[in-house]
């Protein structure tokens, strides 16, 4: 049984710097730009951890399986990101066990509305975020592309 948690814990910042870097090194040629997934550190971690809410999924011997940080933007708005699952324990559950951990974490939080950023190429994330509520609000592109590249979607709370 997998459980999420809430944890200002430094200490697993190894655990979660790896499971990103193994989750999102499945999108290696598949989006463009390249994810900036690849340049997160212990450092930039650390920094993170300072200002956002990282919501941890643990499996039944307390391994760390996946992750999602969840930030307030304003008094009305949160943001959610760096939701990734473990390739070893990836079609079970543990995404959809941590986006909702995250929507109730928004909720506590009193923000009216979650907002996310999801790569145009990765049509099985937008299903999965609309799943839970999440609409596609805007289109966007990163500096130098002329064309989409992310799209930003938003559920009401």
């Amino acid at each position: 049984m997998i459980r999420v948690e809430s944890t200002a814990d430094a200490s697993i910042l190894p655990a979660v710097l790896d499971i990103l870097h193994l989750a999102f090194a499945a999108q290696d040629g598949r989006v463009d730009p390249p994810s900036s997934v690849a340049r997160e550190t212990i450092e930039t971690l650390t920094t993170k951890l300072e200002a956002e809410t990282l919501l941890i999924a643990r499996d039944d011997d307390g391994t760390p399986v996946g992750c999602i940080f969840f930030k307030r933007l304003s008094e009305d708005e949160g943001y959610i990101g760096r939701l990734a699952v473990h390739p070893d324990h990836q079609r079970q559950g543990i995404a959809h066990s941590l986006i909702e951990a995250s929507i109730e974490a928004a909720r506590e939080a009193g923000v009216g509305r979650l907002g996310l950023d999801t790569r145009i190429e990765l049509t099985q994330n937008h299903a999965l975020f609309r799943r839970h509520g999440f609409e596609v609000t805007s289109e966007h592109r990163h500096p130098g592309y002329d064309r989409t590249t992310y799209l930003h979607m938003e559920r009401a709370l």
